[in-house]
């Protein structure tokens, strides 16, 4: 079995996350020669069919939204931009950004 690295709350690959931010999380770990990890976050509570989908495979990390709405993403600004503009900012929320390489070294952490 290939186990994922992450951390939640601190605690490290923790049994105990169940929830995020309130809402239901899934996590679907690789077997085998599948390396390819799945972590979904069910926000339909409170937005009918909407989900966070994290993905790794080795190095890498897919976001997806499942459904995405403005009543959901509407106020949100961060590394993947406004999602009503698709406006890229640096992390102040304020500084446009339309270089992708000056983005990824402002986001790098």
């Amino acid at each position: 079995e290939i186990n994922p690295i992450y951390w939640f709350n601190f605690d490290y690959r923790s049994e105990a996350a169940t929830t995020l931010g309130g809402f239901p999380l899934t996590i679907t770990r690789g077997t085998g020669r599948n390396h390819k990890h799945r972590f979904v976050i069910d926000l339909g509570s409170k937005f009918p069919g909407q989900k966070i989908i994290i993905a790794t495979m080795k190095e890498f990390v897919r976001v997806e939204f499942e459904n995405a709405s403005v009543e959901a993403f509407g106020n949100t600004i961060g590394m993947l931009g406004d999602f009503k503009t698709s406006s890229l900012f640096a992390r102040d929320g304020k500084t446009e950004i339309d270089d992708f390489i000056q983005l990824g070294k402002e986001w790098q952490v």
